[in-house]
């Protein structure tokens, strides 16, 4: 959760810098990624982050996410 949650604060901090400083024709792409079930016995499985990456996901393709395409957006869950 914490690394989703950085995961999420790096890219919208960065997409307000984009939109208060004209970078001219920035690209963004994105790696969202969400494990809730680990294969090690040792680690703790999660409830609910593969579906906070889906929503992460879905938030970036939205116009106040940044619009990203889904050619640019990679969405990793699980296996």
């Amino acid at each position: 959760m914490k690394t989703v949650l950085a995961l999420f604060v790096l890219l919208t901090n960065f997409s307000l810098c984009a939109q208060i400083i004209d970078l001219g024709n920035v690209t963004t792409r994105a790696v969202v990624i969400g494990i809730s079930n680990y294969q090690d016995p040792g680690i703790p499985d999660l409830r609910f982050a593969d579906k906070d990456a889906k929503a992460f996901a879905s938030f970036l393709r939205s116009p106040p996410g940044g619009d990203v395409s889904s050619d640019h957006l990679r969405l990793l869950t699980n296996e």
